[in-house]
């Protein structure tokens, strides 16, 4: 309870980490984040509700950069999960900033973790037959459609193994035939401008 000339008013309560979190995962929803996405906040809060309450810590506004790098050695993520999952909590402490219930965003001052990339071993020869046997049982137990979709689906294998996009496979959008034997092949992403040619 304050005063201010004379009248009493109540002083503005501070949020608590329940409220922020529920109001934040609202949001989310009303924004139609992906099931997904929304489930991995959902289990960001259950741990850093978890880790607040062994620290008596019950308003949002208690958290600081020390707290938070506490929190985030007691993480089991590694490399793009770690990273992905420091994204979020950033996320959380904006949201949090842009309402007013803190002055300062304690999770930029988290550095990100050292993400290490680990290289994409090629398929064997004995597993390229395999999957090309496999995909040849497909063929003989199909029909005429069938038989169609599967050999699409041969070819395809056949194009990630000879021409490398199976690396970049979430780029991959569709291949264009120009000419007898030419086809253009496209992706969604900026980092390539011009169509990549595959003989």
């Amino acid at each position: 309870m304050g005063t201010c000339g004379g009248v009493a008013f109540q002083d503005e309560q501070p949020v608590t980490l329940e409220q922020a979190t529920s109001q934040f995962i609202a949001d989310a929803e009303a924004r139609n984040l992906k099931d997904k996405t929304v489930y991995k906040y959902r289990l960001l809060f259950r741990q850093l509700t978890a880790f607040a309450k062994d620290r008596g810590i019950r308003f949002v506004k208690e958290f600081d950069p020390s707290r938070l790098r506490t929190f985030r050695a007691g993480w089991k993520d590694q490399n793009l999960a770690a990273q992905k999952k420091l994204e979020r909590l950033r996320s959380f402490f904006r949201f949090s900033l842009q309402n007013g219930w803190i002055s300062t965003n304690p999770a930029t001052e988290i550095k990100s973790p050292k993400v290490i990339m680990r290289p994409t071993m090629p398929f064997s020869r004995d597993e390229m037959l395999q999957i090309l046997a496999a995909i040849a049982e497909r063929i003989d137990g199909c029909d005429a459609t069938g038989k169609a979709n599967v050999r699409r689906l041969r070819a395809l294998v056949l194009l990630l193994r000879y021409s490398g996009l199976a690396s970049r496979m979430e780029n991959f959008v569709s291949i264009h035939r120009k000419q007898e034997r030419t086809y253009i092949v496209r992706f969604q992403n900026s980092w390539l401008r011009n169509s990549k040619r595959s003989p």
